[in-house]
């Protein structure tokens, strides 16, 4: 070979040593910029102390995932939270994301920006399972009850019982276990019908499970006779277990070595920059991401190995967790257990008008959390506040404690009987303190940040108040049975009621009275995240409804520090009564 060649080929293997090296090169320094991004600190960028009250919504849960994520992203992530029903679900889901160790190992500002991205990759998570009932019974418990109608699950029950097809019935109800986390207590009770051949009981928890159904996202406490004691479809039980499967995945918890390094891999190239950034404006942005999700998601669920179960856990080790629910205690608590007997016994339709609650001071509301901590919270409450009388301490507890009850609200489950340092109590559901921020300043919150919706307090949560604490409310006010109704009702409780302000409805619910517990809650709050999540239905228009918290104001009281108007600067609005209505 003469020189020339000889000079050619080393320049050609020079050039190709040093495009190798060049690409290598690359890959590392995006990984050091991304590492020297994180490691930026200045003033903006670092965390501030405050605590997160979250408004429980139902199945719009989801909308909570746009409200944390903008929160997060702005303060980091909080010292604290509070919140009950659908509330609890992404206190969960939040405190697992905490527990994730690229989040947790991370500084300030990495802190935020990965936390928040993965708030926000939930929804990359629902189109990872979008064909697999998982995402039917995690994320909505109304695609429960939407899955037993369209397979016909009552009118399949009545076709077998006509036909007094006892066997094929008997496999119809233990097939419906399998397919989806229906409640096991209506099915037993089915289930023992059918073996004693007793059509007139099968027929009866037919009608309430269809009644259960009918009412399903149209919750009248008004007119439904029943609404403490008819069988809900789901098992509130079975889907904490779901809602356990979610947790594991963001938490990592039991992961192998290979799903960590997918992890990475997301984390590293999709994280980054996200600040500001939907999950659709992310993807659009980086197209990778969704398949580094889901090979993240695979890796994670096709682990056999993996035996976590995080609801399990007790709630709030990571983040301090407040999680409440309506309690009935003492002799209240028996004398439904009673009741809730004979209901099942008389089967009867309109059982429920004969249930009165003889002594509502035996109605309170349920704080789990650290003991010591919550005896630090009723010293500090201000008792003179109607809501902080009915505070009642509950303990620690588990995720699956917590999700089997304050979720599982009356219209979607009866009330649950649960022992606790073998005190007998019933549950009624997460209903009692939509507006939690009187328990987060008791426990020395130094900011706190509220996420709500616009409009007062729920009607429904009050329709079930006026059952349960008698409140001297006309139902006139309160009712939801058709559309006007509800409508005038619910402009009418978005103002207030002026001309009252001494019932105990006015000084629990009232929004124009100065001294309600409504008022002050709101009051206490520095910041209120004020979305209109219920304008998007997530089971019709998930990423509308994400995407409207996620970018909705916050109206900031006037006791707000500059340094919190500083950080939720520029979206800042200022208010006496937390949202405009």
């Amino acid at each position: 070979m003469n020189n020339k060649k000889i000079l050619f080929c080393s320049v050609i293997a020079v050039a190709i040593s040093f495009t190798v090296y060049k690409i290598k090169f690359s890959n590392n320094l995006n990984l050091v910029k991304n590492e020297a991004h994180r490691q930026i600190s200045n003033a903006h960028q670092n965390s501030i102390n405050y605590c997160m009250a979250i408004r429980g919504n139902g199945d719009y849960q989801p909308a909570h995932w746009g409200a944390m994520a903008t929160t997060i992203e702005k303060l980091g992530l909080p010292q604290a939270m509070s919140g009950g029903s659908s509330a609890t679900v992404s206190m969960f889901i939040l405190e697992s994301i905490a527990k994730n160790p690229f989040v947790d190992k991370a500084n300030e500002s990495g802190r935020k920006e990965m936390a928040s991205f993965l708030l926000k990759s939930l929804l990359g998570f629902t189109e990872a399972t979008k064909n697999s009932v998982l995402v039917k019974s995690a994320f909505s418990v109304y695609e429960n009850y939407k899955y037993i109608e369209t397979k016909q699950f009552t009118q399949k029950i009545r076709k077998l019982l006509m036909s007094q097809n006892w066997i094929d019935l008997k496999k119809h109800l233990l097939d419906s276990q399998i397919e989806i986390p229906v409640n096991d207590q209506v099915l037993k009770l089915i289930f023992d019908a059918v073996q004693k051949k007793d059509k007139a009981q099968v027929r009866f928890y037919l009608n309430e499970i269809e009644n259960s159904a009918k009412v399903f996202g149209n919750f009248d406490a008004k007119n439904d006779d029943n609404l403490f004691f008819r069988f809900g479809l789901v098992s509130f039980e079975k889907m904490a277990g779901y809602f356990g499967k979610v947790a594991g995945f963001y938490s990592t918890e039991g992961d192998s070595a290979q799903t960590l390094s997918a992890w990475k891999d997301l984390i590293n190239q999709c994280s980054i920059n996200s600040i500001g950034k939907t999950w659709p404006e992310i993807v659009q942005q980086n197209p990778v991401c969704q398949n580094l999700f889901s090979k993240v998601f695979n890796s994670h669920f096709n682990d056999i190995h993996n035996k976590a179960k995080p609801e399990l856990n007790q709630a709030g080790l990571k983040i301090p967790m407040y999680a409440s629910t309506a309690v009935i205690i003492g002799t209240e608590a028996t004398r439904y257990n009673k009741a809730f007997t004979e209901y099942i016994k008389t089967r009867d339709v309109h059982y429920g008008l004969k249930y009165k609650i003889k002594n509502p001071d035996q109605v309170v509301f349920g704080y789990w959390g650290d003991p010591k901590k919550l005896t630090q919270i009723k010293n500090n409450l201000d008792m003179s506040i109607e809501k902080n009388k009915k505070f009642y301490s509950l303990g620690d507890a588990t995720w699956l404690e917590i999700l089997s009850l304050s979720p599982a609200e009356p219209g979607l489950s009866n009330l649950k009987p649960f022992t606790k340092d073998n005190i007998n109590y019933v549950s009624a559901g997460g209903w009692s303190d939509l507006a939690p921020t009187l328990v987060l300043k008791a426990s020395g919150c130094e900011n706190i940040v509220y996420l709500t919706r616009q409009g007062g307090d729920s009607l429904f949560a009050q329709g079930v108040a006026k059952r349960l604490l008698n409140l001297d409310i006309s139902w006139d006010k309160l009712e939801t049975s058709n559309d006007i109704i509800s409508k005038r009702n619910i402009l009418e409780n978005d103002l207030g009621q002026k001309n009252d302000l001494n019932s105990n409805w006015s000084m629990l619910y009232n929004i124009a009275n100065p001294q309600s517990s409504l008022r002050i809650s709101l009051s206490v709050a520095d910041a209120i995240l004020c979305t209109d999540w219920n304008n998007y239905d997530p089971k019709s228009n998930l990423i509308k409804a994400v995407d409207s918290s996620y970018k909705a104001l916050f109206a900031i009281n006037d006791q707000a520090t500059f340094e919190l108007r500083n950080k939720l600067s520029p979206e800042l609005r200022t208010t006496t009564s937390g949202c405009k209505y």
